[in-house]
């Protein structure tokens, strides 16, 4: 299995207990929906290593309870502390036409309505309070907060996401990245 072939779920937080038991953390807006996987798939240093599920019991909000089969042990887990989740992009749901994942629309064309052609979408960062798209344009890295009143759709056969960024917001980026030299000319 290889990362490609596979979407992030969420991690794993910390020990439970003394019998082997940790709490995960489930990113996704319907985590309940993985409540019957049968195993997953740890990233333990680069190698996704697959681990067979004996239980798995909602704690509260996005967290959940798992026992892997044959950690029966404190000691047994501690080197699973941490450790992102995996699972097969097979196990996500099927979108209508402008829904999408985040990992799909990466490579993407950003336009923007006033703007035109803003750049390839590189990343969505979610590390933020909003979300945002991450795009280059002459060298520059652009960031666009990905609201609901900026989106404006996808073209998923021509790889085409499309936006209304605020005015100014895109001209500001580039024009903020002026060399100090050209402003002392």
């Amino acid at each position: 299995m290889q990362k490609k072939d596979c979407f992030e779920l969420g991690y794993i937080i910390k020990k439970n207990g003394y019998k082997g038991d940790v709490a995960a953390r489930f990113e996704s807006d319907d985590p309940d929906r993985y409540m019957q996987l049968d195993a997953l798939f740890l990233d333990m240093k680069g190698q996704f290593v697959p681990f067979m599920i004996e239980k798995c019991e909602h704690l509260k909000q996005d967290n959940y309870l798992l026992h892997f089969e044959g950690y029966d042990t404190e000691s047994s887990i501690k080197k699973l502390l941490g450790c992102p989740i995996y699972l097969p992009l097979e196990f996500l749901p099927q979108l209508d036409d402008q829904e999408f994942y985040y990992h799909e629309v990466e490579g993407f064309t950003v336009i923007d309505e006033s703007f035109g052609v803003v750049g390839e979408l590189s990343e969505i960062r979610t590390d933020t309070v909003q979300d945002l798209l991450i795009t280059e344009k002459e060298g520059k890295e652009i960031l666009i907060p990905l609201a609901e009143q900026i989106f404006k759709g996808i073209d998923k056969e021509k790889r085409e996401f499309y936006v209304s960024a605020p005015v100014g917001l895109i001209e500001m980026y580039l024009d903020s990245n002026k060399d100090v030299n050209d402003e002392n000319e």
